[in-house]
């Protein structure tokens, strides 16, 4: 009988031990994905806002949430990184629905200005990046500036001016369309002008894997609009304060996207989603490089 005893116990036990384990192995499939939204989210190796930190986690960094606890008037998450194990304050982060998107690409910033200085060449700097990233060229920015077609006025036909120093009382940009068809001769004919695509539209070239030159405004400031003579009947409307960036990310979650800025010394940075979409919606402008 003892034996017998013994032996359901042992039983019980590993069926116990068993259920356990299911229990823990449905925990974990039902630990919470969060996502940063700020660029300070700091690491602690203790839940202690003395403790050591490890790391400083960038914005949009995706973290598994083992934990929760109060601790005084803090709320404090155990959580899983890319850059370690540690803790973090609650208010660092914001839940990952399933159907968040969650895109970056690995894009190589180049900068107009160093070491070739092409103060009004956005345009063609933005494309440069995209190009590499796709693997089409090996070109050096001041290689693809002087094959870029060029116009009198008109930036539909081409790139009014030079991307090499001001040209006053005209439009210095060249449209969409005349990039597409520059980069499709040049380099591939996956390029292609994107006309009065929408934010929507963006994000999916995006999830795809493909780059997106955009044209929005300097800083990302509120869009001035002007009148400009590009040689036609009539005056154009346009931003003057535009400027031109890859789109090289977006975080549904945290509602932002990722830009390469050609005339940024930071490179690549995050920026506020509303503000983005303000600036390109002025003119619905873009390029995509599949």
């Amino acid at each position: 009988m003892k034996k017998a005893l013994k032996v359901g116990l042992a039983l019980g036990a590993v069926a116990g031990a068993t259920a356990i384990v299911v229990n823990q192995a449905k925990k974990v499939e039902k630990r919470e994905p969060f996502v940063t939204f700020t660029d300070d989210t700091k690491l602690f190796t203790l839940m202690d806002t003395k403790a050591t930190v490890t790391t400083i986690l960038p914005i949009a960094t995706v973290v598994t949430v083992v934990q929760k606890k109060h601790l005084g008037e803090n709320y404090w998450f155990e959580v899983e990184t890319p850059y370690g194990n540690g803790y973090i304050l609650d208010e660092s982060v914001l839940p990952q629905v399933e159907s968040a998107k969650h895109v970056e690409l690995n894009v190589t910033a180049i900068n107009q200005y160093e070491p070739f200085h092409a103060p009004f060449g956005c345009e063609g700097t933005a494309l440069l990046m995209g190009l590499q990233y796709k693997g089409y060229t090996e070109d050096s920015l001041e290689q693809l500036l002087e094959k870029m077609p060029q116009a009198d006025r008109n930036p539909n036909e081409g790139f009014v001016g030079t991307p090499f120093e001001e040209a006053k009382g005209f439009y210095q940009t060249i449209y969409p369309a005349p990039l597409a068809a520059f980069a499709k001769e040049h380099y591939a004919q996956t390029v292609e002008a994107l006309v009065d695509a929408s934010v929507q539209d963006l994000q999916r070239e995006l999830i795809l894997g493909n780059p997106v030159i955009a044209y929005v405004t300097k800083d990302f400031e509120a869009p001035v609009m002007g009148e400009w003579d590009f040689g036609t009947p009539g005056v154009e409307e346009a931003v003057d304060n535009l400027h031109i960036v890859l789109l090289v990310g977006y975080d549904s979650t945290i509602g932002e996207y990722k830009v390469a800025d050609p005339s940024s010394d930071a490179g690549t940075y995050w920026i506020n989603g509303y503000a983005f979409e303000k600036a390109y919606n002025a003119m619905k402008h873009a390029v995509v490089i599949r």
